[in-house]
């Protein structure tokens, strides 16, 4: 079997290691681990954005690269910045499951207002799912929405809501 990326991908991951290189100082090293971002965190998230390190295959009009989905490159991406004991960004709730959940369910008006900002690390969320007498059972769940006036009026209650301390905002089921 081979296993050999091939030139194009050769190059590329030379690319990444440039870039790791001349930045990496940049870095700070709990930026994935922080429940709050620290400044340097949210500066070192938006270069990597900006290079299409993070948030490669998000639309650039919701505050992502914009690139087209390349498996390879985002393996070659995780390799490399792991290699090379560097943060690969923010990860938190609001990334890696409310982004792509926004980005395939969510109206226009929410992608517009949230996506971004999560994005960026200006808003942490928590989530938002177990409730006494259901824990973790998605399908016993209690919490109902209606809307009122146009708005949502949530009924319910939530335990073990991860970060909550820590967040801005709550997405719930």
């Amino acid at each position: 079997m081979d296993l050999d990326y091939g030139p194009e991908y050769d190059t590329f991951r030379q690319q990444v290691r440039d870039f790791i290189e001349a930045h990496s100082h940049l870095a700070p090293p709990s930026a994935t681990r922080a429940a709050r971002p620290s400044p340097e965190a949210v500066q070192w998230q938006k270069l990597l954005i900006e290079n299409g390190y993070t948030a490669r295959t998000i639309p650039a009009e919701y505050g992502g690269y914009g690139a087209e989905p390349d498996i390879l490159k985002s393996r070659i991406i995780s390799e490399e910045f792991s290699r090379a004991g560097v943060s690969g960004g923010l990860t938190n709730q609001g990334i890696s499951m409310l982004v792509p959940t926004l980005l395939e369910l969510g109206t226009e008006e929410q992608k517009q207002r949230w996506i971004e900002p999560t994005l960026k690390g200006e808003i942490v969320w928590c989530q938002g799912y177990s409730e006494p007498g259901a824990g973790s059972d998605l399908a016993s769940l209690k919490t109902n929405a209606r809307v009122e006036d146009g708005n949502f009026v949530i009924n319910g209650q939530k335990i073990w809501t991860s970060t909550a301390k820590q967040a801005d905002m709550i997405f719930c089921l």
